[in-house]
């Protein structure tokens, strides 16, 4: 049975903050664990998104979670690569500890490229996030930037090579 995905609603903010968290432990994510204070703008920035679908800078996002057998087993926060950039941008990806290196990060990286086929997307990873990093640009992920130990990467939805020709330079 296939992992089924939903959109996240507020009985999953315990779930998704706790993901995030524990990724965070690890260096996954620019969140510092010890810091109370910044502990407690992720948690709203995540409650922002389930129940407005906005982080705090007022990009759209969604989150989303992805089920086997009713057991919630991941999480996706999708959201607006930036204010002005018609990009979108894998903001968190986490898959709950006791999940793990069952390919589950494998089959939402692959549900997110089917379900923005239409549009760049991009992701940073962290030094700490290699697996993630090489999963990406496996799945034509590419980095295009790094910035304060993070690796910016993007797939295009039209990759080089795939653009159509006049028609006219046909004759």
């Amino acid at each position: 049975m296939p992992l089924v995905k939903r959109i996240a609603n507020f009985t999953d903010l315990a779930f998704i903050y706790s993901c995030i968290l524990n990724g965070a432990r690890k260096g996954h994510y620019l969140v510092d664990v010890d810091n109370p204070e910044m502990v407690r703008q992720m948690k709203k920035e995540i409650q922002s998104v389930i129940t407005q679908q906005l982080l705090l800078d007022k990009r759209h996002a969604v989150a989303s979670v992805y089920t086997l057998h009713g057991t919630r087993v991941a999480a996706l926060i999708m959201s607006a690569a930036s204010l002005d950039n018609n990009g979108d941008e894998i903001y968190a990806i986490s898959v709950a500890r006791e999940h793990q290196n069952r390919g589950f990060g494998s089959a939402i990286i692959d549900d997110v490229i089917c379900s923005y086929q239409v549009t760049d997307i991009y992701a940073r990873c962290s030094s700490a996030s290699t697996k993630m990093s090489q999963l990406l640009k496996k799945r034509g992920f590419s980095v295009v930037a790094t910035h304060s130990g993070f690796e910016i990467l993007a797939r295009n939805h039209l990759e080089p090579g795939n653009y159509a020709q006049p028609i006219y330079l046909g004759f």
